[in-house]
């Protein structure tokens, strides 16, 4: 019924009060030509994207304010944090679907995140900001959230959408961010845990859903075998019937999917779900 798209940490100015108040997330992929209807965005975006705050001249241009996507002012460079999560274009789909019978709504949403591995707080950072506006856009609606999340079990990203935080001290916890000026970013990465489908139904994530060989940069190859996709629920899901996976003894002789029964590199998951 409805359909929402962007890119998760695209940034765009929103004017608000004659000033720039903040930098906010604009999640609906382009910044609008009309500078004012960017104020309207922000209203949806909400601060759980914005990784800065900042005061700018309302002079500036919808044009200029386009280039804080690219070229954010002011942000330390100790690491590259953020300009690693600035590099991404991933795009987040979430639908709006309609019970016939009953008439209940629910929102599923489908992701495909950055394969970043090498860099962890980004990764949790992904997630969070996967998560968080999954939850907004639902709201007190239920949803479900799939895809190919480029993260195994034993990950902090897993922890954090299964449990809903991660210990600032954590070492895999994102960076503050800071302006120049000394104000830190107020964001964090938390939000409502969810639950997996494959966990509440068969009490465990597939031994695997990716068998692959490939070759980085043009290093070595390297095989990865291991779980990497996921569905995970808001509360209120009864999942069964999930679809049967390969397991690591099915495996020997093949060296990498995809093969004549795996089309892809991914095998296919999936569930029946029903809610209370």
């Amino acid at each position: 019924k409805r359909r929402w798209e962007g890119d998760i940490t695209s940034v765009a100015a929103a004017p608000v009060g004659g000033t720039v108040s903040r930098m906010t997330t604009e999640l609906l992929g382009t910044v609008p030509e009309d500078a004012s209807k960017v104020a309207e965005l922000s209203s949806v975006a909400e601060p759980a994207a914005a990784f800065v705050e900042t005061a700018m001249a309302a002079k500036e241009s919808t044009s200029e304010a386009r280039g804080l996507v690219a070229a954010p002012t002011g942000l330390s460079t100790d690491d590259a944090y953020f300009e690693l999560l600035q590099s991404v274009a991933n795009r987040l789909l979430l639908c709006s679907l309609c019970d016939r019978e009953s008439g209940r709504e629910f929102w599923v949403a489908n992701f495909h995140m950055p394969c970043k591995f090498q860099n962890p707080p980004a990764m949790v950072t992904f997630a969070a900001l996967v998560g968080q506006r999954v939850q907004t856009v639902a709201a007190d609606e239920p949803y479900v959230l799939a895809g190919d999340f480029n993260f195994t079990p034993s990950s902090t990203m897993y922890e954090l959408l299964t449990s809903g935080s991660i210990p600032p001290d954590h070492p895999h916890y994102p960076s503050a961010r800071k302006l120049r000026r000394g104000k830190e970013c107020s964001w964090t990465p938390s939000l409502l845990p969810m639950v997996s489908a494959y966990v509440s139904a068969k009490g465990q994530e597939p031994e695997l859903t990716n068998h692959a060989t490939t070759c980085m940069a043009g290093g070595p190859a390297r095989t990865f075998t291991g779980a990497l996709d996921y569905i995970f629920l808001s509360p209120g899901w009864e999942a069964t019937q999930c679809v049967r996976t390969p397991c690591l003894a099915s495996l020997a002789g093949i060296k990498s999917f995809p093969i004549a029964s795996e089309p892809s590199d991914h095998v296919l998951i999936g569930c029946s779900l029903s809610h209370e």
